[in-house]
């Protein structure tokens, strides 16, 4: 992850509070329930209930989760800071906090190797036709051929594939924008070219969340002019989505 979150058990349990960049995660093993709360605040931002899977690596799940609140962070402050806490109000920082926990789950299914689970999620949420990702033999040191195939709602289909899951989730945004976007607009689709326009988005964050030479705190701008404000995560024309 490029970054270490302070870390303390609180019984024998698997229970344990970590206290990350602006946020203190505290989980109940009993429950099964990760708390969020700000630093040095009391009150509970969001709550997160893990099934069985994420129960089993509930540590290495908050790690992903507090880098995806970092990225959140770059995306809404202009890359001036990865404190989410100090980026938004109380009052949007738990609806944002659950899209940040919803890509963590998207990037641990990726990184436990459950494609499957990853795909059948995808695809309904973004109404797709067709959506698969597969992890083929390369013949390169036992290494493995990531490929993902897309197909929307009207037949209009893009694929990719990559050495690595991060570099295949940076290039599926890429091809998204390219091979279908425009031509969903072109079409009239505009429903669907939107849901695609945020699936790009989404697919890109994941692969930041699972590239572990991508460290957000690297990326804040020294200088906050328009030049550096693109040096942003995320294309412009699609930051806030």
């Amino acid at each position: 992850m490029g970054f270490a979150l302070k870390y303390k058990d609180t019984d024998m349990q698997g229970s344990f509070e970590a206290w990350g960049t602006g946020f203190h995660y505290n989980y109940d093993s009993k429950l099964n329930l990760l708390g969020i709360a700000r630093l040095k605040r009391q009150r509970v931002l969001a709550q997160l209930r893990f099934d069985t899977r994420l129960s089993e690596a509930s540590f290495s799940y908050v790690q992903s989760l507090d880098k995806a609140n970092q990225i959140k962070a770059l995306t809404y402050s202009g890359n001036r800071t990865t404190d989410l806490s100090k980026t938004l109000d109380r009052t949007k920082l738990p609806a944002i906090l659950q899209i940040a926990a919803h890509l963590s789950r998207y990037a641990f299914d990726l990184q436990s190797g459950d494609f499957e689970h990853f795909s059948e999620k995808f695809q309904k949420e973004f109404g797709l036709r067709e959506f698969e990702i597969r992890a083929l033999p390369s013949g390169r040191n036992s290494g493995h051929l990531f490929t993902a195939l897309l197909t929307t709602q009207h037949n209009n289909t893009t694929s990719t594939r990559a050495s690595s899951l991060p570099a295949l989730m940076e290039r599926l945004s890429h091809t998204i924008v390219r091979d279908l976007i425009t031509m969903e607009f072109g079409e009239q689709f505009r429903d669907s070219a939107q849901r695609l326009l945020t699936a790009s988005t989404r697919t890109r964050a994941i692969g930041l969340i699972l590239d572990e030479n991508f460290v957000p705190k690297t990326q804040i701008s020294v200088r906050h002019t328009p030049e550096t404000r693109e040096d942003s995560p995320f294309p412009s024309s699609i930051r806030k989505s």
